[in-house]
């Protein structure tokens, strides 16, 4: 493997008002691989195995994290376990990258889709799913102007959480694969049997992003918010036009 194949991971995540959707980059295999053996150091320093998984969501609610190997630690040390997790991989170079689709400017009626059999607007609604391919967008164009290598067509490793649901954009269309929108953009996703470890790096990043960034109220959002202020992410926003009349 070439020691300057940028290595990247993506996970989306959900939020009131936001999805989110967070890349964590490596500029090449050395940085990934010794990042990963810190990640294991610090699984096992908490008291797990160093494959065990974090994902979020089963992390930060105690009643989920109870039926994962991480039920011997309570809130404030998983806390501390996720900001460690961020700040080793922070200190072995990585680099974060969000994108954030702000689903609270999205037409409540939908997009306008054409007129029905009477000649009257008719709308579709889109799945979050596809809000996952928006925010993906927008966090690979914040990559790539951000990355010098990216500009300059560095050879890459892509490891995406797969995302298999097809979405219609509008009606009279056929459903599209999200994962092939986003292949519109030039990058093609990495293929893999076994979950890469630093996939869970991703999600945390998402996670904690959508809530520090969120204007609703949660019980972890200052916890989320200095997880957020650790990664010094670069944002891109995905937004709704709403200068423009929905119909």
């Amino acid at each position: 493997m070439p020691r300057f194949e940028l290595q990247i991971f993506g996970d989306e995540s959900t939020a009131p008002g936001l999805i989110t959707y967070g890349l964590v980059v490596f500029s090449d295999s050395n940085h990934e691989r010794q990042a990963r053996y810190r990640w294991q150091k610090v699984l096992r320093s908490f008291g797990a195995d160093g494959r065990a998984r974090t994902h979020a969501r089963e992390l930060f609610s105690g009643q989920a994290r109870a039926k994962t190997c991480w039920s011997h630690l309570n809130e404030s040390e998983t806390s501390a376990l996720v900001e460690s997790l961020v700040r080793t991989i922070k200190e072995e170079g990585a680099i974060f990258s969000l994108g954030v689709a702000d689903v609270s400017t999205y037409p409540e009626k939908g997009v306008p889709d054409g007129l029905d059999e009477s000649g009257n607007q008719r709308f579709i609604k889109w799945k979050p799913s596809l809000f996952y391919g928006f925010a993906l967008l927008a966090a690979v164009t914040g990559l790539k102007s951000s990355v010098p290598a990216m500009q300059q067509g560095c050879p890459y490793k892509l490891f995406l959480d797969p995302i298999s649901e097809a979405v219609k954009l509008f009606t009279d269309l056929n459903a599209v694969q999200v994962i092939n929108l986003i292949q519109t953009i030039g990058l093609k996703p990495t293929t893999f049997s076994e979950e890469p470890l630093l996939l869970d790096a991703a999600d945390l990043f998402a996670y904690a992003s959508g809530r520090a960034l969120s204007k609703e109220a949660a019980r972890n959002k200052q916890v989320c918010t200095n997880i957020y202020n650790l990664t010094g992410a670069f944002k891109t926003d995905w937004f709704w036009d709403t200068t423009t009349p929905a119909g």
